[in-house]
């Protein structure tokens, strides 16, 4: 019996050790794998064999004895080699051997002398002053975020770019006035459709947050050319007339009301501009609304396609690149981190327009290259501040060569 619970204490504990994967949860109930382990292995005994000849040889004694220190050194060291994208495994074996190392000597010159010391009020008061001072350090280290300084001038400018960006948008959006959130009411406000500037060429921006996020750049532009701008734009609703849509009844309502201005209006330019990869087969509606704008007499109509999309935050990409790039660089264009989809996408909507006869706007052909797409304008901005929304800066820049290639 003390032998059965050994070597099943040992196989729950094996199979938490390389059975567990990150896309488990754990801790929960998962974790009773390893305790309920170790409870069958204490349990045993000497009894045991298993225990009395292996966990009782000396070699076990010892790691057991230096299994505390053991435990605070290896944490550290893999989490300081992973930041500086030292992830492989020959790097993680060594480190475990140097945790070995440094726990031995923690153990020795450290732990047995405190045991050792008789005055139990001059180790507490090293204890707790030891203690002190790395709490007193890991709260400096919150205090001034992590210790920006660490990194160069570029990467201490970005990362609090992005927070700013999430927070601060809105109003370059104009959003709940010309981009309608799914709480606001279904609305536009007089100011979208620009009658200050009636009597100008006119450009009628439509579409969803990504149509909106090129707004900057065409309210940028409007202060170079003679023209008026019309913005009318609505989160997660499709620019797309016809009834194979699926984005539901309120964003049928917004494309109604977009498509009676778009009728008395009469734009000389309009752009259309979604992130299409989130409306699934979008293509037969899209071209049945090109028809239905192109019988309208509308003079032109341009088609954007996709802009660059990065699965994570663009900002997190470029920190991972330059922590795991020997030189440390940040690169201006780069393909690390970019998602491969949408030069199908991209692609497709060029087959749409060449059909239709419409103009195309390709952001792809604009922003990227065979080096990679664009990350930064003008060396410091960034192109999008979260995986795929553009930044104002990429908006101007973007939107100028659009316009300049009409």
């Amino acid at each position: 019996m003390p032998l059965t619970k050994s070597v099943i204490g040992m196989v729950l504990i094996g199979g938490a050790a390389f059975g567990l994967t990150k896309a488990m949860v754990f801790p929960g109930f998962l974790a009773l794998l390893p305790t309920l382990g170790a409870f069958l292995l204490l349990s045993a005994g000497l009894e045991s064999g298993f225990n009395r000849v292996i966990l009782a040889h000396p070699l076990m004694i010892w790691v057991g004895l230096i299994s505390y220190p053991l435990y605070l050194w290896h944490w550290p060291l893999l989490v300081i080699a992973r930041s500086m994208g030292l992830v492989n495994r020959e790097v993680k074996v060594v480190l475990v051997l140097v945790s070995f190392v440094l726990a031995w000597l923690t153990y020795r010159f450290v732990e047995k002398p405190l045991r050792r010391y008789k005055n139990d009020s001059v180790k507490v008061g090293t204890l707790v002053i030891g203690m002190a001072c790395l709490g007193a350090a890991g709260f400096g280290t919150f205090l001034y975020g992590g210790l920006p300084s660490r990194f160069p001038h570029i990467i201490q400018h970005i990362i609090p770019a992005v927070n700013f960006f999430e927070k601060h948008i809105g109003p370059r959006w104009r959003r709940h006035h010309c981009f309608l959130e799914e709480e606001d009411a279904v609305v536009f406000d007089g100011d979208c459709f620009d009658f200050g500037h009636q009597g100008r060429p006119m450009i009628f921006l439509w579409g969803d947050s990504h149509a909106a996020a090129l707004s900057p750049g065409f309210v940028e532009l409007q202060k170079k050319k003679s023209l008026r701008f019309i913005q009318l734009t609505a989160s997660t609703c499709s620019p797309i007339l016809d009834g194979k849509r699926r984005d539901g009844r309120r964003c049928d309502t917004i494309n109604e009301i977009v498509s009676r201005h778009i009728t008395a209006l009469m734009p000389d330019m309009l752009i259309i501009h979604a992130q299409w990869v989130f409306y699934k087969n979008f293509a037969p509606g899209l071209e049945e609304t090109i028809v239905s704008l192109k019988k309208l007499g509308i003079k032109k109509i341009v088609l954007v396609g996709p802009v660059p999309r990065w699965p994570k935050k663009l900002a997190q990409s470029l920190v991972a690149f330059f922590k795991q790039d020997p030189f440390h660089r940040v690169p201006e264009k780069m393909k690390f981190g970019l998602w491969a989809g949408n030069e199908a996408i991209d692609k497709q909507l060029r087959d749409i327009a060449a059909r239709a006869s419409i103009h195309y706007a390709s952001p792809l052909d604009i922003l990227c290259d065979k080096t990679g797409c664009q990350t930064l304008i003008g060396g410091s901005e960034l192109t999008t501040f979260d995986t795929v929304h553009l930044t104002p800066a990429a908006a101007n820049f973007l939107v100028q060569r659009i316009y300049d290639s009409l």
